[in-house]
C-alpha cells in the first residue's frame, strides 16, 4: 500500500518544504502566509510491500511447483517408455501366435494326409480283390463262387474300417435314440416296447465318438 506524506506548499511557489523536516518549535515567519497541504503518494517497491516471511513462502511455493512439474514430466516419460515396451511385447506375442497357428495348421494337415494315406493303402487291397472277382471267367464261374468272393471282400473292407475306429450303429432290438437313429416310420404294435427299433432300413456308422451317418429305422409305438 502507498505511503502518504504531507507537503507544505507556499502560495508564492518560491519554496516547498517537507512537513516531516519541520518541527513544532520552528517559528512561522509569515503567519498570514497561505499554505497548501497536499498529500502525495510515493511509489513503493515490491520488496517493501511483501514481508520477508511471505516472500520466503512464495519462493517455497515456486520451488514446490517446479519440483511437482519435474516429477510429472518424469512420470510421463516413464509411462511412455512402458507403453512402448508393452507394444513391442504385444507385437512379438502376436507374431509368435501367428507362427504357432501356421505350424499347427501345417501339422494338422500333414496328420490328415498321413491318415488318409494309411486308409487308402488298406482299401487298395480290397480294390484288388474286387478286380480279381470281376476277372473270373464267366463261362466257368457259378453264382455260388461269386457270392463267396463278394462276402470275403465285404469282410475285408469291414475289417479295414473297424481298424480305423469305424463302428456300426446298433439298431434292431434297441430303444430309439435320436443321437444315433433316424426314424423313417413308426408302427403301432403291442408286440414290442414303446419306441423299440423293429427294422433297419439303412446302416449307420460311428467314427470313434462322432456319428458319421445315423441309422434309418422303423420304430414301434404302443397302442393307446
Amino acid at each position: 500500500m502507498a505511503k502518504r506524506r504531507k507537503i507544505k506548499i507556499n502560495s508564492d511557489n518560491e519554496e516547498i518544504k517537507d512537513s516531516s523536516s519541520v518541527t513544532q518549535s520552528e517559528p512561522q515567519d509569515n503567519p498570514a502566509e497561505e499554505t497548501l497541504v497536499s498529500e502525495v503518494e510515493e511509489p513503493f517497491s515490491e520488496e517493501e510491500s511483501i514481508p520477508s516471511s511471505q516472500s520466503e513462502e512464495y519462493e517455497e511455493i515456486q520451488e514446490k511447483s517446479l519440483t511437482k512439474e519435474e516429477l510429472l514430466r518424469k512420470e510421463l516419460e516413464e509411462v511412455k517408455a512402458l507403453a512402448a515396451e508393452n507394444r513391442e511385447s504385444f507385437l512379438r506375442a502376436r507374431a509368435d501366435y501367428e507362427n504357432l497357428k501356421k505350424r499347427t495348421e501345417q501339422q494338422l494337415s500333414n496328420s490328415i494326409s498321413i491318415g488318409k494315406r494309411v486308409v487308402i493303402e488298406k482299401l487298395l487291397d480290397v480294390l484288388d480283390n474286387f478286380e480279381r472277382a470281376l476277372n473270373v471267367d464267366e463261362s466257368k464261374a457259378d453264382v455260388k463262387n461269386i457270392l463267396i468272393g463278394v462276402r470275403m471282400i465285404y469282410k475285408q473292407l469291414k475289417g479295414v474300417l473297424e481298424e480305423e475306429g469305424v463302428k456300426v450303429v446298433p439298431t434292431v432290438g434297441n430303444i430309439f435314440d435320436p443321437r444315433f437313429h433316424e426314424a423313417i416310420e413308426s408302427v403301432v404294435s403291442d408286440k414290442y416296447k414303446d419306441e423299440e427299433i423293429i427294422e433297419e432300413s439303412l446302416k449307420g456308422y460311428i467314427y470313434k465318438d462322432t456319428v458319421i451317418r445315423p441309422a434309418k429305422v422303423k420304430v414301434s409305438r404302443v397302442p393307446m
